[in-house]
Protein backbone atom coordinates (compact mmCIF):
# COMPACT_ATOMS: atom_id res chain seq x y z
CA UNK A 1 0.00 0.00 0.00
CA UNK A 2 2.71 2.25 1.01
CA UNK A 3 4.25 1.34 -2.54
CA UNK A 4 0.95 2.14 -4.25
CA UNK A 5 0.74 5.67 -2.60
CA UNK A 6 4.25 6.63 -3.45
CA UNK A 7 3.83 6.17 -6.94
CA UNK A 8 0.47 7.97 -6.99
CA UNK A 9 2.43 10.90 -5.63
CA UNK A 10 5.19 10.08 -8.34
CA UNK A 11 2.97 10.85 -10.39
CA UNK A 12 1.26 13.66 -9.15
CA UNK A 13 4.38 15.95 -9.21
CA UNK A 14 5.03 15.10 -12.39
CA UNK A 15 1.50 16.02 -13.33
CA UNK A 16 1.72 19.33 -11.48
CA UNK A 17 5.52 19.96 -13.49
CA UNK A 18 3.78 19.66 -16.80
CA UNK A 19 3.43 23.36 -18.12
CA UNK A 20 -0.44 22.37 -19.68
CA UNK A 21 -1.51 21.29 -16.27
CA UNK A 22 -0.47 24.12 -14.56
CA UNK A 23 -2.13 26.45 -17.61
CA UNK A 24 -5.86 24.18 -16.93
CA UNK A 25 -5.29 25.20 -12.80
CA UNK A 26 -4.68 28.83 -13.43
CA UNK A 27 -7.95 28.67 -15.89
CA UNK A 28 -10.18 26.93 -13.78
CA UNK A 29 -8.45 28.91 -10.41
CA UNK A 30 -9.58 32.28 -12.16
CA UNK A 31 -13.08 31.09 -13.75
CA UNK A 32 -13.85 30.16 -10.07
CA UNK A 33 -12.74 33.68 -8.97
CA UNK A 34 -14.47 35.42 -11.34
CA UNK A 35 -17.68 33.63 -11.27
CA UNK A 36 -17.21 34.49 -7.25
CA UNK A 37 -16.48 37.55 -7.73
CA UNK A 38 -19.85 38.48 -10.56
CA UNK A 39 -22.21 36.45 -8.04
CA UNK A 40 -21.02 38.66 -5.39
CA UNK A 41 -22.04 41.80 -7.16
CA UNK A 42 -25.42 40.36 -8.63
CA UNK A 43 -26.86 38.36 -6.53
CA UNK A 44 -27.43 41.53 -3.72
CA UNK A 45 -28.75 43.68 -6.97
CA UNK A 46 -31.07 40.94 -8.01
CA UNK A 47 -32.43 40.70 -4.45
CA UNK A 48 -32.75 44.07 -3.88
CA UNK A 49 -34.48 44.36 -7.32
CA UNK A 50 -37.00 41.61 -5.12
CA UNK A 51 -40.62 43.30 -3.85
CA UNK A 52 -40.03 43.61 -0.12
CA UNK A 53 -41.14 41.04 2.07
CA UNK A 54 -44.25 41.57 4.34
CA UNK A 55 -45.40 39.99 7.93
CA UNK A 56 -47.33 37.04 6.02
CA UNK A 57 -43.87 36.02 4.47
CA UNK A 58 -41.61 35.85 7.62
CA UNK A 59 -43.80 35.23 10.08
CA UNK A 60 -43.87 31.25 11.14
CA UNK A 61 -46.78 29.81 12.77
CA UNK A 62 -45.47 27.14 15.21
CA UNK A 63 -49.43 25.42 15.53
CA UNK A 64 -48.80 23.55 11.98
CA UNK A 65 -48.53 20.43 11.96
CA UNK A 66 -45.71 18.10 10.87
CA UNK A 67 -44.84 14.67 11.42
CA UNK A 68 -42.12 15.54 14.13
CA UNK A 69 -45.63 16.84 16.39
CA UNK A 70 -46.31 13.09 17.14
CA UNK A 71 -50.27 13.55 16.64
CA UNK A 72 -51.61 10.22 16.10
CA UNK A 73 -55.20 11.08 15.78
CA UNK A 74 -57.34 13.34 13.31
CA UNK A 75 -59.13 14.40 15.95
CA UNK A 76 -55.83 15.79 17.57
CA UNK A 77 -55.01 17.42 13.96
CA UNK A 78 -58.42 19.57 14.54
CA UNK A 79 -57.48 20.53 18.04
CA UNK A 80 -53.91 21.54 16.33
CA UNK A 81 -55.39 23.12 13.45
CA UNK A 82 -57.80 25.05 15.66
CA UNK A 83 -54.85 26.58 17.77
CA UNK A 84 -53.13 27.23 14.00
CA UNK A 85 -55.99 29.57 13.40
CA UNK A 86 -56.02 30.93 16.83
CA UNK A 87 -52.24 32.27 16.38
CA UNK A 88 -52.99 33.04 12.82
CA UNK A 89 -55.42 35.94 14.16
CA UNK A 90 -52.74 37.15 17.16
CA UNK A 91 -49.76 36.90 15.10
CA UNK A 92 -51.35 38.13 11.33
CA UNK A 93 -54.74 39.36 11.14
CA UNK A 94 -54.86 41.95 14.36
CA UNK A 95 -51.69 43.25 13.53
CA UNK A 96 -52.31 44.05 9.19
CA UNK A 97 -56.18 45.03 10.85
CA UNK A 98 -55.02 47.84 13.24
CA UNK A 99 -52.73 48.96 10.52
CA UNK A 100 -53.65 50.93 6.92
CA UNK A 101 -53.83 48.22 4.46
CA UNK A 102 -55.05 47.92 0.65
CA UNK A 103 -59.10 46.89 0.51
CA UNK A 104 -57.94 43.85 -1.38
CA UNK A 105 -55.36 42.58 1.65
CA UNK A 106 -56.55 38.70 2.58
CA UNK A 107 -55.11 39.21 5.99
CA UNK A 108 -57.16 42.50 6.78
CA UNK A 109 -60.72 41.90 8.63
CA UNK A 110 -61.79 45.24 6.78
CA UNK A 111 -60.52 43.86 3.31
CA UNK A 112 -63.26 42.19 0.74
CA UNK A 113 -60.72 39.12 -0.04
CA UNK A 114 -60.73 38.40 3.93
CA UNK A 115 -61.64 34.43 4.02
CA UNK A 116 -65.31 34.09 4.72
CA UNK A 117 -66.51 37.07 2.72
CA UNK A 118 -66.89 35.16 0.11
CA UNK A 119 -69.54 31.58 0.13
CA UNK A 120 -70.17 32.47 3.60
CA UNK A 121 -67.58 30.91 5.80
CA UNK A 122 -63.49 30.70 6.09
CA UNK A 123 -63.29 27.83 3.52
CA UNK A 124 -59.40 27.49 4.43
CA UNK A 125 -60.23 25.55 7.34
CA UNK A 126 -60.88 21.27 7.40
CA UNK A 127 -64.12 21.19 6.71
CA UNK A 128 -66.69 17.98 7.71
CA UNK A 129 -70.23 17.54 5.88
CA UNK A 130 -71.79 14.79 7.69
CA UNK A 131 -75.29 13.37 6.98
CA UNK A 132 -77.68 10.56 8.20
CA UNK A 133 -76.64 7.17 7.52
CA UNK A 134 -73.89 7.74 4.81
CA UNK A 135 -73.49 5.61 1.77
CA UNK A 136 -69.93 6.54 1.24
CA UNK A 137 -67.19 8.59 2.20
CA UNK A 138 -64.91 11.23 0.07
CA UNK A 139 -62.02 12.48 1.08
CA UNK A 140 -61.34 15.91 -0.75
CA UNK A 141 -57.14 16.70 -1.36
CA UNK A 142 -56.78 20.66 -2.85
CA UNK A 143 -53.75 21.32 -4.80
CA UNK A 144 -50.45 23.39 -4.05
CA UNK A 145 -50.91 26.88 -2.63
CA UNK A 146 -54.75 26.24 -2.43
CA UNK A 147 -57.04 25.44 0.06
CA UNK A 148 -60.38 23.49 0.47
CA UNK A 149 -62.15 25.68 -1.24
CA UNK A 150 -60.84 24.41 -4.37
CA UNK A 151 -62.88 21.36 -4.21
CA UNK A 152 -65.78 22.86 -2.30
CA UNK A 153 -68.31 22.63 -5.41
CA UNK A 154 -68.26 19.10 -6.17
CA UNK A 155 -67.76 18.16 -1.89
CA UNK A 156 -71.32 19.71 -1.51
CA UNK A 157 -72.54 17.59 -4.47
CA UNK A 158 -71.48 14.68 -2.92
CA UNK A 159 -72.83 15.45 0.29
CA UNK A 160 -76.53 16.12 -1.20
CA UNK A 161 -76.51 12.81 -2.75
CA UNK A 162 -75.76 10.98 0.85
CA UNK A 163 -71.74 10.91 1.31
CA UNK A 164 -69.58 11.70 4.25
CA UNK A 165 -66.91 14.72 2.63
CA UNK A 166 -64.00 15.26 4.81
CA UNK A 167 -62.40 18.81 2.81
CA UNK A 168 -59.16 18.42 4.31
CA UNK A 169 -56.75 21.78 4.73
CA UNK A 170 -52.81 20.40 3.85
CA UNK A 171 -50.43 21.17 6.26
CA UNK A 172 -48.99 24.81 5.20
CA UNK A 173 -52.00 25.86 3.31
CA UNK A 174 -54.87 28.09 4.24
CA UNK A 175 -53.13 30.46 6.64
CA UNK A 176 -49.85 32.86 5.31
CA UNK A 177 -47.63 31.84 2.33
CA UNK A 178 -44.36 31.56 4.97
CA UNK A 179 -46.12 28.53 5.98
CA UNK A 180 -45.13 26.42 2.72
CA UNK A 181 -41.20 27.54 3.53
CA UNK A 182 -40.59 24.19 5.10
CA UNK A 183 -43.35 21.85 5.12
CA UNK A 184 -42.46 18.69 3.04
CA UNK A 185 -44.67 16.17 1.27
CA UNK A 186 -44.81 13.80 3.77
CA UNK A 187 -46.34 15.92 6.31
CA UNK A 188 -48.93 16.17 3.57
CA UNK A 189 -48.99 12.76 3.33
CA UNK A 190 -48.99 11.71 7.08
CA UNK A 191 -52.16 14.00 7.27
CA UNK A 192 -53.98 12.12 4.19
CA UNK A 193 -53.28 9.47 6.82
CA UNK A 194 -55.05 10.50 9.51
CA UNK A 195 -57.88 11.86 7.77
CA UNK A 196 -58.33 8.42 5.89
CA UNK A 197 -58.41 6.62 8.96
CA UNK A 198 -60.79 9.09 10.61
CA UNK A 199 -63.24 8.17 7.64
CA UNK A 200 -62.73 4.44 8.54
CA UNK A 201 -63.55 5.14 11.70
CA UNK A 202 -66.84 7.06 11.39
CA UNK A 203 -68.17 5.44 8.44
CA UNK A 204 -67.37 1.54 8.72
CA UNK A 205 -67.74 -0.78 6.18
CA UNK A 206 -68.48 2.18 3.62
CA UNK A 207 -66.05 2.56 0.44
CA UNK A 208 -63.96 5.64 0.93
CA UNK A 209 -63.33 7.55 -2.84
CA UNK A 210 -60.13 10.24 -3.03
CA UNK A 211 -60.74 13.09 -5.04
CA UNK A 212 -57.47 14.97 -5.64
CA UNK A 213 -56.92 18.16 -7.48
CA UNK A 214 -53.27 18.83 -8.67
CA UNK A 215 -50.96 18.03 -6.13
CA UNK A 216 -53.64 16.62 -3.81
CA UNK A 217 -54.18 13.94 -6.69
CA UNK A 218 -50.19 13.23 -6.30
CA UNK A 219 -50.84 12.59 -2.61
CA UNK A 220 -53.94 10.47 -3.34
CA UNK A 221 -51.65 8.20 -5.40
CA UNK A 222 -49.12 8.00 -3.10
CA UNK A 223 -51.72 6.70 -0.43
CA UNK A 224 -52.89 4.27 -2.54
CA UNK A 225 -49.85 2.50 -3.47
CA UNK A 226 -49.28 2.19 0.02
CA UNK A 227 -52.49 1.05 0.79
CA UNK A 228 -51.22 -2.07 -1.70
CA UNK A 229 -48.13 -2.35 0.82
CA UNK A 230 -49.02 -1.78 3.92
CA UNK A 231 -52.22 -4.04 4.86
CA UNK A 232 -53.24 -1.70 7.93
CA UNK A 233 -54.07 1.12 5.35
CA UNK A 234 -57.97 1.10 3.77
CA UNK A 235 -57.78 0.54 0.72
CA UNK A 236 -59.93 3.60 -1.57
CA UNK A 237 -62.58 2.44 -3.57
CA UNK A 238 -62.04 4.77 -5.96
CA UNK A 239 -59.52 7.83 -7.16
CA UNK A 240 -60.65 10.89 -9.11
CA UNK A 241 -57.51 13.43 -10.39
CA UNK A 242 -58.06 17.30 -11.23
CA UNK A 243 -55.32 18.24 -13.65
CA UNK A 244 -53.33 16.01 -11.05
CA UNK A 245 -49.41 16.91 -10.92
CA UNK A 246 -47.87 13.48 -11.68
CA UNK A 247 -45.16 15.04 -13.25
CA UNK A 248 -43.69 18.10 -12.71
CA UNK A 249 -40.96 20.31 -14.88
CA UNK A 250 -37.52 19.29 -13.92
CA UNK A 251 -36.72 22.78 -13.49
CA UNK A 252 -38.93 22.44 -10.36
CA UNK A 253 -35.67 20.60 -8.51
CA UNK A 254 -33.91 23.49 -9.04
CA UNK A 255 -35.61 25.19 -6.22
CA UNK A 256 -33.62 23.01 -3.61
CA UNK A 257 -30.75 25.35 -4.15
CA UNK A 258 -32.58 28.75 -3.96
CA UNK A 259 -34.04 26.88 -0.70
CA UNK A 260 -30.59 26.50 0.84
CA UNK A 261 -29.37 29.51 -0.44
CA UNK A 262 -32.07 31.47 1.49
CA UNK A 263 -31.28 29.65 4.56
CA UNK A 264 -28.38 32.38 4.96
CA UNK A 265 -29.07 35.86 6.84
CA UNK A 266 -29.69 38.01 4.11
CA UNK A 267 -31.03 36.19 1.27
CA UNK A 268 -34.29 35.33 2.89
CA UNK A 269 -35.92 36.07 -0.44
CA UNK A 270 -33.81 33.75 -2.56
CA UNK A 271 -36.44 31.60 -0.38
CA UNK A 272 -39.40 33.02 -2.83
CA UNK A 273 -40.13 32.38 -6.32
CA UNK A 274 -42.85 34.81 -6.64
CA UNK A 275 -43.28 37.68 -4.11
CA UNK A 276 -46.80 39.13 -4.76
CA UNK A 277 -49.67 41.13 -2.98
CA UNK A 278 -51.91 38.75 -1.30
CA UNK A 279 -55.62 39.56 -2.12
CA UNK A 280 -56.84 35.86 -3.57
CA UNK A 281 -58.60 34.97 0.17
CA UNK A 282 -58.05 31.24 -0.90
CA UNK A 283 -54.74 30.79 -2.64
CA UNK A 284 -51.38 31.89 -1.61
CA UNK A 285 -49.99 34.25 -4.88
CA UNK A 286 -46.76 34.07 -3.18
CA UNK A 287 -44.75 31.70 -4.10
CA UNK A 288 -41.95 29.26 -2.17
CA UNK A 289 -38.80 27.72 -3.49
CA UNK A 290 -39.73 24.73 -1.17
CA UNK A 291 -43.07 24.36 -2.52
CA UNK A 292 -42.36 23.15 -6.20
CA UNK A 293 -39.00 21.12 -4.32
CA UNK A 294 -41.53 19.26 -2.50
CA UNK A 295 -44.03 18.23 -5.10
CA UNK A 296 -41.06 17.46 -7.30
CA UNK A 297 -39.82 15.19 -4.55
CA UNK A 298 -43.41 14.06 -4.40
CA UNK A 299 -43.71 12.48 -7.98
CA UNK A 300 -40.50 11.12 -7.87
CA UNK A 301 -41.36 9.42 -4.93
CA UNK A 302 -44.66 8.29 -6.77
CA UNK A 303 -42.52 6.97 -9.29
CA UNK A 304 -39.99 4.62 -7.35
CA UNK A 305 -43.53 3.61 -5.73
CA UNK A 306 -45.07 2.28 -9.12
CA UNK A 307 -41.94 0.87 -10.00
CA UNK A 308 -41.73 -1.10 -6.40
CA UNK A 309 -45.66 -2.19 -6.82
CA UNK A 310 -44.90 -3.55 -10.62
CA UNK A 311 -41.81 -5.65 -9.21
CA UNK A 312 -44.26 -7.41 -6.22
CA UNK A 313 -46.98 -8.33 -8.93
CA UNK A 314 -48.65 -5.38 -10.86
CA UNK A 315 -50.59 -2.68 -10.56
CA UNK A 316 -54.17 -4.74 -10.34
CA UNK A 317 -55.01 -4.03 -7.01
CA UNK A 318 -54.98 -0.30 -7.96
CA UNK A 319 -58.54 1.00 -7.58
CA UNK A 320 -60.16 2.39 -10.49
CA UNK A 321 -58.93 6.02 -11.55
CA UNK A 322 -60.79 8.69 -13.52
CA UNK A 323 -58.90 11.36 -14.53
CA UNK A 324 -59.51 14.97 -16.39
CA UNK A 325 -56.87 16.74 -17.57
CA UNK A 326 -56.59 19.84 -20.27
CA UNK A 327 -54.49 19.18 -23.21
CA UNK A 328 -52.73 22.48 -22.37
CA UNK A 329 -51.45 22.74 -18.71
CA UNK A 330 -48.20 25.39 -17.77
CA UNK A 331 -48.26 23.49 -13.86
CA UNK A 332 -48.07 19.91 -15.01
CA UNK A 333 -47.11 17.60 -17.46
CA UNK A 334 -49.92 16.33 -19.46
CA UNK A 335 -47.83 13.76 -21.25
CA UNK A 336 -46.22 12.53 -17.78
CA UNK A 337 -49.61 11.76 -17.01
CA UNK A 338 -50.54 8.87 -19.93
CA UNK A 339 -46.94 7.75 -20.12
CA UNK A 340 -45.86 7.68 -16.02
CA UNK A 341 -49.13 6.64 -14.76
CA UNK A 342 -52.18 5.40 -16.85
CA UNK A 343 -49.79 3.41 -19.67
CA UNK A 344 -48.10 1.67 -16.59
CA UNK A 345 -52.12 0.27 -15.76
CA UNK A 346 -52.23 -2.94 -16.10
CA UNK A 347 -56.31 -3.79 -16.15
CA UNK A 348 -59.59 -2.34 -17.75
CA UNK A 349 -61.43 0.00 -15.53
CA UNK A 350 -59.50 3.46 -15.54
CA UNK A 351 -60.51 6.24 -17.76
CA UNK A 352 -58.89 9.54 -18.67
CA UNK A 353 -60.98 12.80 -19.83
CA UNK A 354 -58.65 15.69 -22.44
CA UNK A 355 -60.23 19.10 -22.75
CA UNK A 356 -58.92 19.94 -26.19
CA UNK A 357 -58.32 23.66 -27.27
CA UNK A 358 -61.33 25.61 -28.77
CA UNK A 359 -61.38 24.40 -32.24
CA UNK A 360 -63.60 27.35 -33.54
CA UNK A 361 -60.88 30.46 -32.54
CA UNK A 362 -58.70 30.45 -35.38
CA UNK A 363 -55.48 30.98 -33.59
CA UNK A 364 -52.81 28.67 -35.89
CA UNK A 365 -50.28 31.04 -36.46
CA UNK A 366 -50.23 32.45 -32.74
CA UNK A 367 -49.90 28.67 -31.03
CA UNK A 368 -46.31 27.45 -30.22
CA UNK A 369 -47.02 23.93 -30.90
CA UNK A 370 -50.78 22.04 -31.04
CA UNK A 371 -50.62 19.37 -28.74
CA UNK A 372 -53.14 17.20 -30.22
CA UNK A 373 -51.11 14.65 -32.47
CA UNK A 374 -50.61 13.04 -29.60
CA UNK A 375 -53.98 12.59 -28.42
CA UNK A 376 -54.86 11.05 -32.10
CA UNK A 377 -52.28 8.85 -31.72
CA UNK A 378 -53.63 7.80 -28.26
CA UNK A 379 -56.82 7.28 -29.93
CA UNK A 380 -55.73 5.62 -33.08
CA UNK A 381 -53.48 2.39 -30.81
CA UNK A 382 -55.72 -0.28 -29.57
CA UNK A 383 -53.85 -2.15 -26.58
CA UNK A 384 -54.37 0.41 -23.96
CA UNK A 385 -55.75 -1.26 -20.25
CA UNK A 386 -57.64 2.71 -20.26
CA UNK A 387 -60.70 4.10 -21.86
CA UNK A 388 -59.57 7.85 -23.53
CA UNK A 389 -62.34 10.27 -23.82
CA UNK A 390 -61.57 13.76 -25.81
CA UNK A 391 -63.78 16.76 -25.55
CA UNK A 392 -63.73 18.37 -28.70
CA UNK A 393 -64.95 21.03 -31.30
CA UNK A 394 -64.96 21.57 -34.77
CA UNK A 395 -63.40 24.43 -36.43
CA UNK A 396 -66.50 25.87 -37.65
CA UNK A 397 -68.58 25.88 -34.23
CA UNK A 398 -67.97 26.29 -30.75
CA UNK A 399 -70.24 23.29 -29.43
CA UNK A 400 -68.28 20.72 -27.78
CA UNK A 401 -68.31 16.63 -28.27
CA UNK A 402 -66.77 13.77 -26.93
CA UNK A 403 -64.90 11.21 -28.42
CA UNK A 404 -64.55 8.36 -26.31
CA UNK A 405 -62.32 4.91 -27.01
CA UNK A 406 -62.70 2.14 -24.45
CA UNK A 407 -60.43 -0.27 -23.23
CA UNK A 408 -59.25 -2.72 -25.09
CA UNK A 409 -61.49 -1.17 -28.08
CA UNK A 410 -60.61 0.43 -31.34
CA UNK A 411 -64.27 1.55 -31.64
CA UNK A 412 -64.70 5.45 -31.24
CA UNK A 413 -67.81 6.67 -30.08
CA UNK A 414 -69.02 10.16 -30.43
CA UNK A 415 -71.61 11.94 -28.76
CA UNK A 416 -72.66 15.83 -28.26
CA UNK A 417 -72.51 17.47 -24.79
CA UNK A 418 -74.89 20.21 -25.51
CA UNK A 419 -72.12 22.52 -23.98
CA UNK A 420 -70.02 25.41 -25.88
CA UNK A 421 -67.18 27.18 -25.62
CA UNK A 422 -67.53 30.77 -24.60
CA UNK A 423 -66.54 33.79 -26.85
CA UNK A 424 -63.09 34.60 -26.25
CA UNK A 425 -62.02 31.31 -24.78
CA UNK A 426 -59.33 29.84 -26.49
CA UNK A 427 -58.20 27.24 -24.01
CA UNK A 428 -58.93 25.64 -20.35
CA UNK A 429 -55.74 25.82 -17.77
CA UNK A 430 -54.39 24.20 -14.81
CA UNK A 431 -56.26 25.87 -12.09
CA UNK A 432 -59.58 25.77 -14.42
CA UNK A 433 -60.85 22.55 -14.05
CA UNK A 434 -62.63 22.40 -10.29
CA UNK A 435 -64.40 26.03 -10.65
CA UNK A 436 -67.84 26.27 -12.48
CA UNK A 437 -69.56 29.11 -14.04
CA UNK A 438 -71.74 30.18 -10.85
CA UNK A 439 -68.01 29.81 -8.82
CA UNK A 440 -68.71 33.04 -6.48
CA UNK A 441 -64.81 34.00 -6.57
CA UNK A 442 -63.74 32.11 -9.39
CA UNK A 443 -66.43 32.07 -11.66
CA UNK A 444 -67.83 34.55 -14.27
CA UNK A 445 -68.63 37.68 -12.53
CA UNK A 446 -72.17 39.09 -11.66
CA UNK A 447 -72.69 42.56 -12.49
CA UNK A 448 -75.22 42.72 -9.58
CA UNK A 449 -72.67 41.88 -6.97
CA UNK A 450 -69.94 43.91 -4.99
CA UNK A 451 -68.20 41.24 -3.97
CA UNK A 452 -64.57 40.08 -4.81
CA UNK A 453 -65.07 38.35 -8.10
CA UNK A 454 -61.18 36.73 -9.49
CA UNK A 455 -62.51 34.79 -12.56
CA UNK A 456 -63.38 37.65 -14.80
CA UNK A 457 -60.74 40.65 -14.19
CA UNK A 458 -62.01 43.94 -16.07
CA UNK A 459 -58.51 45.43 -16.31
CA UNK A 460 -56.94 46.74 -19.08
CA UNK A 461 -54.51 49.64 -19.46
CA UNK A 462 -50.46 49.58 -19.89
CA UNK A 463 -48.36 47.03 -18.98
CA UNK A 464 -45.51 47.31 -16.13
CA UNK A 465 -47.96 49.34 -13.80
CA UNK A 466 -49.44 46.68 -11.91
CA UNK A 467 -47.90 44.38 -9.43
CA UNK A 468 -50.23 41.24 -11.34
CA UNK A 469 -48.77 39.49 -13.63
CA UNK A 470 -50.62 39.90 -17.11
CA UNK A 471 -50.75 35.89 -16.92
CA UNK A 472 -52.71 36.32 -13.94
CA UNK A 473 -55.24 38.33 -15.61
CA UNK A 474 -55.42 36.49 -19.01
CA UNK A 475 -55.54 32.61 -17.30
CA UNK A 476 -58.81 31.16 -17.29
CA UNK A 477 -60.44 30.24 -13.99
CA UNK A 478 -63.70 28.56 -14.00
CA UNK A 479 -64.36 25.43 -16.42
CA UNK A 480 -67.35 26.03 -19.02
CA UNK A 481 -67.68 22.10 -19.25
CA UNK A 482 -67.93 21.44 -15.48
CA UNK A 483 -71.40 20.52 -15.27
CA UNK A 484 -70.19 17.49 -17.73
CA UNK A 485 -66.98 16.75 -15.76
CA UNK A 486 -69.51 16.74 -12.24
CA UNK A 487 -71.99 14.31 -13.39
CA UNK A 488 -68.88 12.26 -14.57
CA UNK A 489 -67.78 12.12 -11.41
CA UNK A 490 -71.33 11.26 -9.78
CA UNK A 491 -71.52 8.21 -12.70
CA UNK A 492 -68.27 7.29 -12.04
CA UNK A 493 -69.00 6.36 -8.16
CA UNK A 494 -72.47 5.26 -8.82
CA UNK A 495 -70.73 2.62 -11.28
CA UNK A 496 -68.43 1.06 -8.89
CA UNK A 497 -70.95 0.30 -6.41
Amino acid sequence: KTGVLVQYQRILITMVNYPLFRFLYRVVFYTFCGAFIISSLLIPSYLRSLPELFLWHTEELTSEFSTDKGIASFEDFLKLEKGLFKELETKITKPVSDSPQSRINRFSEDSISYPGGTAGKNWNRTYILETDSPERSILLLHGLSDSPYSLRSIGQQLHGRGSLVLGLRLPGHGTIPSGLLDTSWEDMAEAVMLAMNYLQKENPGKPVYIIGYSTGAALALHYALLSLTESNLMKPAGLIFISPAIGVSKVAALAQFKEKVSKFPGFEKMGWTDILPEYNPYKYNSFTANSGNQVYQLTRSIQKDLAIVRKQGGLDGLPPILSFQSIVDATVSTPALVDNLFQQLTRPGHEIVIFDLNRSVDLDPLVKKDPVPSVHRLLDTTNVNFTVSFVTNHEHGSEVFIHRKRAGSSTIETKNLALSWPQGVYSLSHIALPFSENDPLYGKRDPSSEALNLGDIPLRGERGLLTISPNEIIRLKWNPFYPFMEEKIVNFIDMKE
